[in-house]
């Protein structure tokens, strides 16, 4: 802890981890009047949102309801979050129930005023198509015709205007020489202002005093006029309110449950070590189940059969591009089955021991950058982020001759530092902690699955129909297609999930503790 207080001290953080235990307040308080969870839960049992990204590496985070992940318990690093030479705020998003986000971003401009507290704007800007159409329409030219070019424009760059097919045969006719005219004026413009998703800024200083702030709208809210970028320029802290699918799914299992049995879990209690939730997993009957549920997981979980947290995180983060782009799959699953193999050098150890050698994480190319080619913290996290670049064969290049330089001063040789340098890449990994996190999901989301075949099916049933087909609220049919109501429903979602509950003894023995000895 005392690392922790040392960093926030010195970059000044006290306040900005409060302003976020404040809002975790106030998620828990927009939860409780939406009737979801026990008010006795401890905040760390069942905070109302879950911390992603290499944020779950603090552990005042943990402490404070930012995470469900103890970063002690799995080692994390927190050189990619947090270290000496970080020179701007952290960046922290937060993922809740939809129904409680939409409450929450109301609550916290209540609580610091419009003017305090406000969301990021964004601004749609002018591509080809959408100028055809804006400058037919000012320039009055036939709607019919401007609608009908502008569907065949493919690119979005204005360059490519004069060789749309129809449009050069009627150059000739009034108006329509002046649209090729006026594009490249409009291109690129700022063509509305809409709302940021999740992006809410938080200020001490009147956020007035800096940009223009006007009512969303959506009653309540309020927008800014800059966007992300602008904000990130000014130093103006941005708070990530997400709403993730999942946890309003396992929200929906919990009131079904309740309301065809009497009986309300508490998600917050349950045993992450159960075996028979594992053993679902390692059979991949993961329909519903949020991380594991396509086709190339459902393959990598019977392939690894996770048996505790931290394998389910592996697995989560094997299915990404950056893990396959050198076959990292495939070699750490047989590494996995026990194939042969060995680190390309002893100071790979730290960073790549858990994953038998096989890069998974973006905290572990940075770790390779400090342990093998003597970067600081923050130069192996600037290294790490110019492979993402889109100039990143020259953005790489000076550091690839600083990582080779610092290997060898560390006596690895010029071979094997290329060879261990070669398995950094653009593509997408997550970090360490972001797997760990949406683990923690995975699994309660599975346990929802097992307790209640109405409630796990319901959820992604109504998110489908109600959101998408038009349908009504799935609650009010759900709760026919338990024992009583046949399978109707649970066929086409997967009857592998019906009946679970009873073949995960810790999670039954609760409920049954819960329901009380009448009920068996």
């Amino acid at each position: 802890m005392e690392q922790k207080f040392t960093l926030i001290r010195r970059h000044g953080l006290a306040g900005f981890f409060l302003v976020y235990h404040r809002i975790v307040e106030l998620a828990r308080e927009s939860m409780l009047e939406l009737g979801w969870g026990h008010r006795e839960t401890p905040l760390e049992r069942l905070s109302p949102g879950r911390g992603r990204g290499s944020s779950v590496s603090m552990l005042v985070g943990y402490l404070i309801g930012l995470s469900h992940v103890d970063p002690l318990e799995y080692g994390l690093s927190l050189d990619r979050f947090l270290s000496e030479e970080t020179d701007t705020y952290p960046d922290i998003d937060l993922d809740f129930p939809r129904d409680v986000r939409e409450r929450l971003i109301v609550r916290v401009i209540e609580e610091w005023g419009w003017d305090h507290a406000a969301l990021a704007g964004m601004f749609a800007t002018y591509r080809a198509r959408g100028v055809l159409r804006g400058l037919g329409k000012a320039l009055g030219l036939p709607a019919d015709e401007v609608g009908f070019l502008s569907r065949r424009v493919e690119s979005e760059g204005v360059a490519d205007l004069p060789l749309l097919p129809g449009l050069a045969e009627r150059m000739d006719r009034p108006g329509w020489r002046h649209p090729l005219a006026l594009a490249p004026r409009l291109a690129g413009l700022p063509k509305g202002l809409s709302q940021h998703p999740g992006g809410m800024l938080v200020s001490s200083t009147a956020l007035t005093d800096l940009m223009p702030v006007q009512p969303s709208a959506i009653a309540g809210r309020y927008v800014a006029q800059w966007d992300k970028d602008s904000v990130d320029d000014a130093g103006v802290v941005k708070i990530d309110l997400l709403a993730l699918g999942a946890l309003s799914q396992m929200q929906q299992t919990v009131r079904l449950v309740r309301n065809r049995s009497g009986v309300e879990p508490d998600l917050g209690r349950i045993d992450y070590r159960d075996p028979g939730v594992f053993d679902d997993l390692g059979r991949a009957e993961t329909t519903g189940v949020f991380q594991v549920e396509s086709a190339a997981q459902m393959q990598t979980v019977i392939r690894m059969r996770p048996r505790d947290i931290y394998d389910l995180a592996l697995e989560v983060a094997a299915v990404r591009p950056g893990v396959g782009a050198n076959d990292g799959v495939s070699e750490f699953l047989r590494r996995r089955s026990g194939a042969a193999w060995d680190y390309d050098h002893p100071l790979e150890r730290e960073a790549l021991g858990r994953s038998l050698g096989v890069i998974m994480f973006q905290d572990q190319v940075v770790r390779l950058g400090m342990d093998v080619g003597g970067l600081s913290a923050a130069e192996a996290d600037r290294m790490r982020r110019a492979f993402g670049r889109r100039d990143a064969a020259t953005a790489t290049a000076g550091w690839r001759a600083r990582f080779l330089a610092g290997a060898a001063e560390q006596g690895v040789s010029s071979e094997t530092a290329e060879r261990i340098f070669g398995k950094f890449n653009p593509h997408y990994m997550f970090p360490e902690g972001h797997a760990l996190a949406f683990a923690f999901t995975a699994y309660p989301d599975g346990v929802a699955a097992a307790l209640s075949s109405a409630g796990v099916l319901c959820g992604p049933v109504q998110r489908t129909a109600h959101g998408v087909l038009g349908f009504g609220h799935a609650e009010a049919g759900c709760p026919a297609a338990g024992p009583a109501g046949g399978a109707s429903l649970r066929q086409p979602v997967g009857a592998a999930l019906y009946g679970r509950g009873e073949r995960y003894p810790a999670a039954g023995a609760y409920f049954r503790q819960r329901r009380g000895p009448a009920a068996g």
